[in-house]
């Protein structure tokens, strides 16, 4: 099967449509459940580790600092710096990513599930990775910036 691409406007307007024959439309919002695991994910995206691990690896090396174990210390955070250059397993996190703002008609939104993740990033396979890239660019920054500014409202109780 040849591979299908597709601009960012033809996402926005028509959706993508899966091997299954599913349409997949772009939501502009999360429910809850979504948004934590969003912020998850895109703070692995950017630094090539999840939250859990950046912790993990801090307390590693704040151990070594308390114990005056300065030489172990800079190894930990070199071996850091390297580990997050690395962007290999990146891919995989933009797809999931996608993946969050892409829908079906169908779909429970008030429920993560990574497992329909998966199978929408299965079912999308036959689609250039630039049709996500673009999507996650356009995307990405619109909601933040909505995001950003309801933040301050929710978070003053209006």
């Amino acid at each position: 099967m040849k591979m299908q691409t597709a601009t960012v406007d033809e996402i926005f307007k028509n959706g993508l449509t899966g091997r299954s024959g599913k349409v997949y439309r772009v939501e502009s919002e999360f429910t809850i459940a979504r948004k934590k695991v969003f912020d998850k994910w895109l703070i692995e995206f950017q630094s090539g580790f999840s939250p859990e691990k950046i912790v993990k690896e801090l307390d590693a090396v704040i151990s070594m600092l308390n114990k005056f174990q300065m030489a172990d210390a800079i190894h930990k955070l070199v071996e850091d710096r390297n580990s997050v250059s690395k962007i290999e397993h990146r891919t995989d996190l933009l797809l999931k990513l996608c993946c969050l703002f892409l829908t079906t008609a169908d779909e429970d939104v008030t429920v993560f599930s990574e497992t329909v993740i998966t199978d929408k990033m299965k079912d999308l396979d036959h689609y250039s990775y630039n049709a996500f890239f673009l999507l996650f660019l356009h995307t990405l920054p619109g909601f933040l910036v909505s995001l950003e500014q309801s933040s301050p409202n929710t978070s003053q109780g209006q």
